[in-house]
């Protein structure tokens, strides 16, 4: 999959140097069981493809670096998970008005739940 993205996306304007940050684990394995269609594409399409392992990458991410001529980045198309902080990780530094709102919008929330659901459209019989 990855390969076939960083094919797609290689046509994408004037770029001529691919830079793919992937995940060890991944480069590894397009080394050893794509290399020959790594470099078919590298000499039908003239585009140079860097594969480059990055250690804090889990297997879906990726960064992907589409450089020009004069290595200038063109586009950067990336998908890294950002991990989001529970509130037992935060600050306890809140103060009680804010935690008077949070109660506020959980109640609002349950009233919206509670609703029915409303029917968009019904079937006619064929007369």
């Amino acid at each position: 999959k990855m390969m076939k993205k960083i094919e797609l996306y290689a046509f994408d304007n004037k770029t001529k140097s691919i830079n793919a940050h992937i995940p060890e684990k991944i480069k590894i394995f397009i080394e050893t069981n794509l290399s020959k269609e790594i470099e078919y594409f590298q000499k039908k399409y003239s585009f140079k493809i860097n594969l480059m392992p990055n250690q804090h990458f889990l297997v879906p991410e990726y960064k992907i670096e589409l450089l020009n001529k004069s290595k200038k980045p063109i586009k950067i198309i990336e998908n890294i998970n950002k991990i989001k902080l529970t509130k037992a990780f935060e600050t306890k530094s809140t103060s009680k008005s804010t935690k008077k709102t949070d109660k506020k919008v959980k109640t609002k929330s349950l009233s919206k739940k509670s609703k029915t659901a409303r029917t968009l459209w019904t079937r006619r019989k064929a007369s």
